[in-house]
């Protein structure tokens, strides 16, 4: 009976033995000596489940991150361009990259009270409320973004009426026919009513009386240097006074405040027609516009700036489409002066 041989590994006269069960191995040039056997299952070794996880989660969060980064970097340049807007104090951009920052990220405590800082000077008062409403419970860092906006909050106290002027304003429902002694006793029994105060001088301003209405205007600045819409009535009154250097002051101080001031730059832009410089009045009507299109001052302002450079075509095409955009009566109460002055029932100037 003819002996069964174990396969011998070449040259070495011993035999090839299975690493793995000791059967007779394969003959070959193999790192590790196999049957065939073994070597067939060590080929087809399944992978561990945990490994198959692992690799998914891995590849799911590369998937994520492909998808997600470029959108967080842009939400990261949308903050960071408010910032540096802010700063530069050129708030209509800072309010525009900020809304569209939190309109993505609503639980950012910075990036409101940064909105909230730029609305105020924009005197955007419904994006300003909103933003009050949203930090009103919200405990926030002593940095300088709050610090800013403790300011701000501060200064926007002129804007809300006090209970006492709210019992004033009910017995006298029209406020344009409330005598001169009502509000002297007023102000004798309330004399940090600044509130009411701006009320009073919008008043004066409407009957003419212009003086007047700068003095109290300058009363409350004495308290809130900064604070635009006074400035804006400072501006008005001086001039209609024709004291048109000291309304360039009051614009000065506007756009010190924000740079990008839309009824900083329009009412700038008159005075400046005033003094009948109408080139250097363009630009900056053309400015105030180009920064918010919809605002009926600044078109009211741009189409006097065309009207005095001689731009009749562009004129009629920019009264044409602000009265067809006109929402409310204040709005076509400001374009309508603009069109009497060009009608001449308004002496704009001589």
């Amino acid at each position: 009976m003819e002996e069964t041989q174990t396969p011998e590994p070449a040259g070495t006269g011993q035999p090839v033995v299975c690493a793995n069960c000791g059967q007779p191995g394969i003959e070959g040039d193999h790192p590790t000596p196999l049957c065939s056997d073994c070597r067939e299952k060590f080929t087809k070794f399944p992978i561990p489940i945990w490994i198959k996880l692992f690799a998914a989660a891995v590849v799911a969060v590369m998937l994520f991150s492909l998808y997600s980064l470029p959108a967080n970097i842009s939400l990261g340049i949308h903050l960071a361009k408010g910032r540096k807007a802010a700063e530069d104090r050129r708030y209509v951009t800072a309010e525009r990259e900020l809304k569209t920052f939190t309109d993505k990220v609503p639980g950012n405590t910075e990036a409101r009270e940064r909105l909230l800082v730029a609305a105020y000077y924009n005197e955007d008062y419904e994006v300003f409320s909103q933003q009050v409403g949203k930090l009103e419970h919200v405990k926030m860092d002593d940095d300088e973004a709050y610090r800013e906006t403790d300011r701000v909050m501060s200064d926007a106290e002129v804007l809300v009426p006090s209970d006492s002027f709210k019992v004033f304003t009910g017995s006298h429902p029209e406020l344009n026919g409330v005598p001169d002694t009502a509000w002297q006793n007023y102000f004798r029994s309330n004399p940090d009513d600044n509130n009411a105060r701006i009320q009073y001088a919008s008043l004066l301003f409407d009957q003419k009386e212009y003086s007047g209405c700068d003095s109290i205007m300058q009363s409350i600045l004495a308290a809130h240097p900064g604070n635009i819409p006074a400035l804006m009535i400072g501006a008005s009154a001086k001039r209609e006074l024709g004291q048109y250097d000291s309304a360039l002051a009051y614009n000065t101080r506007i756009l010190a405040v924000n740079r990008e001031s839309v009824m900083g730059l329009a009412s700038e832009a008159r005075t400046l027609l005033r003094q009948k410089e109408d080139a250097k009045a363009l630009g900056m009507a053309l400015q105030s516009y180009g920064l918010d299109e919809k605002e009926p001052y600044a078109q009211a302002s741009l189409i006097l700036a065309y009207h005095f450079n001689g731009r009749a075509g562009d004129r009629d095409a920019l009264i044409k489409k602000a009265m067809q955009a006109v929402m409310d009566s204040a709005g076509r109460t400001t374009l309508q002066y603009a069109l009497d002055v060009i009608s001449k029932k308004e002496k704009f100037r001589d």
